[in-house]
């Protein structure tokens, strides 16, 4: 499935991933662990944390 620019748009001036707020629609509160794969072959992975609307993360 492609979830680019779609899911995830990476920015890659900035060396940002912009998340839309959309994707958490279905996700429940907690911890959840994202991994970005790059057409490069890298992955990047993340630590989320959901709080009802809010969103925290941490590279891992």
């Amino acid at each position: 499935m492609e979830h680019y620019g779609h899911s995830f748009v990476p920015l890659y001036e900035s060396n940002i991933i912009k998340i839309p707020k959309e994707f958490f629609n279905d996700v429940k509160d907690g911890k959840v662990i994202l991994k970005v794969h790059f057409w490069s072959g890298s992955i990047v992975m993340y630590l989320l944390e959901k709080q009802e609307r809010d969103v925290f993360g941490i590279p891992q």
